[in-house]
């Protein structure tokens, strides 16, 4: 493992194939068949610094979620994700942990 995010949400292995209202993306292991998580934003964005935002293996996630979120499809997807909810903070001013995710959400397919 390597040192990752704290944000506001830690994604675990209780959260197994729970969709969020933030999901963002979903990731699963090639080798495990029915074993998927869906990814929040919220896993995204630092807890304590507002203007912080995080993508692959550095995303808050502990343990069996963590594993699924070090591959290669979700380091890209969260880097989406992040580099997205950067242009828009960026544009509007709004700081990274306040912006609306359906604004994120409207640029990526997100998997239903």
């Amino acid at each position: 493992m390597t040192r990752r995010l704290k944000g506001k949400f830690v994604l675990n292995r209780s959260h197994q194939k729970q969709k969020f209202k933030d999901t963002i993306g979903q990731t699963g292991l090639w080798d495990v068949s029915d074993s998927y998580y869906y990814i929040p934003y919220r896993s995204l964005v630092g807890n304590k610094i507002h203007n912080l935002i995080t993508a692959g293996r550095c995303i808050s996630a502990a343990g069996e979620a963590w594993n699924h979120c070090r591959l290669i499809v979700p380091c890209v997807l969260t880097g989406e994700a992040a580099g997205i909810a950067a242009a828009i903070g960026s544009s509007d001013s709004i700081p990274l942990s306040n912006i609306p995710v359906d604004r994120i959400q409207d640029k990526i397919d997100i998997p239903n």
